[in-house]
């Protein structure tokens, strides 16, 4: 097994963060606003190389959102991940540029999910699911052309959240709303391809 992923990884990467003069990843990222995982990933990588510890990209997210469930602000975080990613493939706003569609779904994709938070009893099926649905939701507000939010207290991005995951919502709340837009057709479930129109 490499350093990379040793047992107590998560505690390495907040160590990363920590080193930095943050208190934890959740504040690391959440003082570089604006900023991609990507971007963060190096801002980390940089002070990796005074450690043996080298962290892998895909673990910045999920000490993120670990650190968030922490200070109970899991739905921030994960509101917050879906605006950066927006940022970063959408950059000069919802509807503005060429091949919208394809910059959109690059958007969806590159938003991470938080599969390893276990407060929250949800699968990553579930966690795919939920993101479905947000998305869907985010398309039926449908933002002005040159909307792109700068963080998770954006009024579109909230209005969204408010309705599929309401503050102090349970995982099985979120569970029930989301198999509900399953059930009425608003959203495919993960392992089903998309029906044709």
């Amino acid at each position: 097994m490499s350093r990379t992923w040793c047992k107590n990884w998560p505690d390495k990467v907040r160590e990363l963060a920590t080193r930095q003069g943050y208190t934890d990843v959740f504040d690391f990222v959440m003082s570089h606003p604006g900023e991609s995982f990507g971007q963060l990933y190096k801002r980390l990588q940089s002070a990796s190389e005074q450690s043996e510890f080298t962290p892998a990209f895909s673990q910045i997210a999920e000490v993120f959102y670990l650190d968030a469930d922490r200070q109970g602000r899991l739905r921030d975080a994960f509101a917050e991940a879906l605006v950066r990613a927006i940022r970063q493939f959408l950059k000069k706003g919802w509807g503005v540029g060429k091949q919208l569609r394809q910059r959109r779904i690059q958007a969806q994709t590159h938003w991470p999910s938080p599969s390893l938070v276990d407060s929250i009893k949800m699968s990553h099926e579930d966690w795919f699911n939920l993101q479905e649905f947000i998305w869907h939701e985010l398309e039926r507000e449908s933002p002005a052309a040159e909307w792109c939010p700068a963080d998770y207290r954006d009024p579109v991005i909230q209005a969204v959240f408010d309705r599929v995951w309401p503050i102090g919502a349970e995982s099985h709340d979120l569970k029930r709303e989301v198999q509900a837009a399953i059930a009425t057709g608003r959203i495919q479930p993960w392992d089903q391809p998309a029906r044709q129109s």
